[in-house]
């Protein structure tokens, strides 16, 4: 019997897409905050609000498919 859960590789694929699909959706762009709440990816613990969010925010700007403008992250063009 094939184990139904989840690899930790596809967990972050389908967060990355999820926070990608996000971004795509508002072409003004979205804040981490903005992206954390419409996700709901975040921890609902203060020291760690919104570190999901932008850690795959940070990922997507470093692989040049976000760009960042002052607080907003966009599609790079």
């Amino acid at each position: 019997m094939e184990d139904p859960r989840l690899t930790a590789a596809e967990v972050l694929d389908a967060a990355t897409r999820l926070v990608l699909d996000e971004v795509r959706s508002s072409p003004g762009g979205l804040t981490n905050a903005e992206v954390g709440s419409a996700t709901k990816l975040n921890l609902p613990i203060k020291a760690h609000r919104g570190y999901i969010t932008w850690t795959i925010l940070t990922y997507l700007v470093e692989q040049g498919v976000l760009e960042r403008d002052g607080k907003k992250y966009k599609v790079a063009r």
